[in-house]
């Protein structure tokens, strides 16, 4: 589980490892494929935005913000376009101490030992 403030320096950099390791991977890039095959043009687009994103070593929160509204424009993709939820609901089960920095109906606010790039907002 994923800690968006971490106790230390070097959980931080273990968090970050761990999810690019993921996201670079075999496995991820063979699902990328298939999206971009079998998707809506809006979800190939959003995947190209998140893709790009992730290359560009990102912090943490901001590859947080990424997935979930990638999560989110799946979900609609594939079965509900008109659902009520939001990107941060796709990553609540995911992140221990999200409530703290994107508390629920709310934006995900700064995380204090985190560098920060600019991404799209979320959804």
């Amino acid at each position: 589980m994923l800690q968006l403030n971490p106790d230390s320096e070097e959980e931080k950099s273990k968090n970050q490892k761990e999810a690019n390791k993921l996201l670079r991977s075999y496995e991820y890039k063979r699902a990328g494929l298939e999206l971009i095959t079998f998707s809506t043009d809006e979800m190939v687009r959003e995947y190209n935005d998140f893709m790009t994103l992730v290359f560009s070593e990102p912090s943490l929160d901001d590859l947080i913000k990424g997935f979930s509204r990638l999560l989110l424009y799946m979900r609609k993709d594939l079965y509900e376009k008109q659902t009520q939820l939001r990107s941060r609901d796709m990553i609540v089960f995911m992140v221990k101490d999200l409530n703290e920095y994107w508390p629920e109906g709310g934006e995900l606010i700064e995380v204090p030992i985190q560098e920060k790039i600019q991404t799209k907002q979320t959804v």
